[in-house]
């Protein structure tokens, strides 16, 4: 594995919040610059379709990204990836990709 999440609270307003926490000392150079690339596109984008970022830091030395995102509801896309086979409906699909 290359990190862990968890749900913290913030403390001033309530909120749930998750805390993602990846080891970039276990990427490849090319895979550290993706993960950072999507950082900065997350920090631009506002849509009711994808996930918010609210904070991040990294550190150069370590190599440690912690991201402060938005929780959502539902789980997680491991839950379908590990589920049983079977094919999944269209309409998931396009929520999914759209």
């Amino acid at each position: 594995a290359f990190g862990s999440v968890q749900r913290v609270v913030h403390r001033q307003t309530g909120e749930v919040r998750v805390r993602k926490v990846v080891d970039g000392s276990k990427l490849s150079a090319s895979a550290l610059k993706a993960c950072m690339l999507e950082i900065r596109a997350l920090r631009r984008l506002d849509h009711p379709h994808v996930v918010r970022l609210f904070e991040y830091s990294c550190d150069k030395k370590s190599r440690e990204i912690l991201m402060i995102l938005e929780a959502l509801d539902g789980g997680d896309c491991e839950r379908l990836v590990k589920a049983p086979y079977k094919p999944l409906d269209e309409g998931l699909v396009g929520r999914l990709l759209g």
